[in-house]
C-alpha cells in the first residue's frame, strides 16, 4: 500500500504540475481507476487473510489459554512461541489419588460428570493465572506457563495456581462427598526447566505442548507427593527462578534431596504450604533434615519427634515427618554405608 500510495502522489505530481501545465490532455483518468481498484482490491485481500490468520490462532489456542491470553496474541502475533524451540517454563501436573479405586464406587455417568466438574475447575485457575492448558491424562491435568507468551514470572503463577487448586478442592471436598459419595485427595508436581516447545504430533493431527527432561521430573515429583505425605511438591529451580524474577515466595519448607526415577543426580523437593503452619515446628523439622543428612542420627530423632509434636496430631500425623523418624531409627538399628548422601530414592513414577 506504502508503494500504491507513492505512486498516486507522484502520478498526481505529473498530472497537474506537468501535463496540465503544458495543456497536454492524457486520459489519465483511467489510470486513476486502475490504481484505485488494485488498492482496494489488494487492502481487500489483506483483510481476508488477517482475519483468517485470527480465525486460525483463535481456534487453535482457545483450549489452551484463557481468552484473555487469546486477545493478546491477536494483537501482536510476533510473540508467539510455536515450533521446536528450548525454552526455560514451568510444568504443573495434578492428579487425583486413588481414582481407580474411587471409581469403581461409581457408574459411568457419575464419572463423567465429576471428572468435567474437577477438571473443569482446575483448567479455570489455570487459565486464571495465566497458563496454558497442555491436557489431560485420565483424571490428570497436565499445564505449563511461559508459553505461548512469555512470562517473566511464570515459577510464581505455576505455584499460585497450584495452591489456588487444592484450596478450591479442599472447599469443594463435602459437595464432592455430598454429590458423588467419594472423598477426594489430589498430589500436585511443579518444576522450573528448559524444555521444548510448539507444536509436536503428524500432519493430521499435532498439539501444544512441551515434552523434555523437566516434564518428566514434575511428573515424577506430582507422583513423589504420595511418599511424602504432602499435596504440593517443587523444586529448588522453581523457588529460584522465582527469586530471579522479583517475585516472593510463597511459604514452603524443605523436605529432602532426592533421587527420582531416570534422575542419576539428587533434586532438592521442596514442599509448598498452602495453610500456615507451626513456626516453631517447621525449624525443627528443618534442624532435623540438616541433622539426618549430617549422619546425626540421635539428635535428628529428637528434632523430628518435637517437630511432630507441633505438626501433627496422634490421629493425623505429618506424614513426611513420620517417614523421618522411621529413617532415624532405621540408621540407629544400622549404620548406612560411608558412602551413605542423606538422599531419598524413589523408585516409583
Amino acid at each position: 500500500m506504502a508503494m500504491a500510495s507513492a505512486l498516486g502522489l507522484v502520478s498526481a505530481f505529473v498530472d497537474f504540475q506537468m501535463l496540465f501545465s503544458a495543456k497536454l490532455d492524457y486520459a489519465t483518468g483511467f489510470w486513476y481507476v486502475q490504481l484505485l481498484g488494485t488498492s482496494a482490491i489488494t487492502l481487500a485481500g489483506r483483510y481476508i487473510i488477517e482475519q483468517n490468520d485470527k480465525k486460525f490462532v483463535r481456534s487453535a489456542f482457545s483450549k489452551y489459554v484463557a481468552p484473555t491470553v487469546v486477545d493478546n496474541i491477536l494483537k501482536d502475533p510476533k510473540q508467539l512461541i510455536l515450533g521446536g524451540r528450548r525454552e526455560t517454563l514451568t510444568i504443573l501436573f495434578s492428579d487425583v489419588r486413588g481414582f481407580t479405586t474411587l471409581s469403581e464406587k461409581l457408574d459411568a455417568r457419575t464419572i463423567s460428570e465429576f471428572l468435567n466438574d474437577f477438571l473443569g475447575l482446575q483448567t479455570e485457575i489455570v487459565f486464571q493465572y495465566g497458563g496454558t492448558l497442555d491436557k489431560y491424562i485420565g483424571d490428570a491435568v497436565m499445564a505449563f506457563w511461559g508459553a505461548p507468551l512469555p512470562l517473566a514470572d511464570h515459577a510464581r503463577r505455576a505455584c499460585d495456581a497450584a495452591i489456588a487448586i487444592t484450596n478450591a478442592l479442599e472447599q469443594n471436598r463435602p459437595r464432592y462427598l455430598e454429590k458423588y459419595g467419594i472423598h477426594v485427595h489430589m498430589g500436585i508436581g511443579v518444576h522450573t526447566g528448559e524444555v521444548s516447545v510448539g507444536n509436536m504430533g503428524s500432519v493430521r493431527s499435532f498439539s501444544y505442548t512441551v515434552i523434555g527432561d523437566s516434564v518428566n521430573l514434575a511428573s515424577r515429583l506430582e507422583g513423589a507427593t504420595k511418599t511424602f505425605g504432602v499435596e504440593i511438591l517443587t523444586t529448588r529451580a522453581t523457588l529460584d527462578s522465582m527469586a530471579e524474577s522479583g517475585a516472593p515466595l510463597p511459604a514452603h519448607r524443605r523436605l529432602a534431596q532426592t533421587k527420582v526415577k531416570g534422575k542419576k543426580n539428587a533434586v532438592e523437593i521442596v514442599e509448598l504450604l498452602r495453610a500456615p503452619r507451626s513456626p516453631e515446628g517447621l525449624d525443627s523439622f528443618a534442624r532435623g533434615v540438616a541433622q539426618y543428612e549430617s549422619r546425626q542420627w540421635a539428635a535428628a530423632l529428637a528434632s523430628f519427634e518435637k517437630a511432630q509434636s507441633l505438626l501433627g496430631t496422634s490421629s493425623d500425623p505429618d506424614r513426611c515427618t513420620a517417614e523421618y523418624i522411621d529413617l532415624c531409627k532405621q540408621c540407629l538399628a544400622t549404620e548406612p554405608p560411608t558412602d551413605w548422601d542423606g538422599s531419598w530414592s524413589l523408585t516409583s513414577k
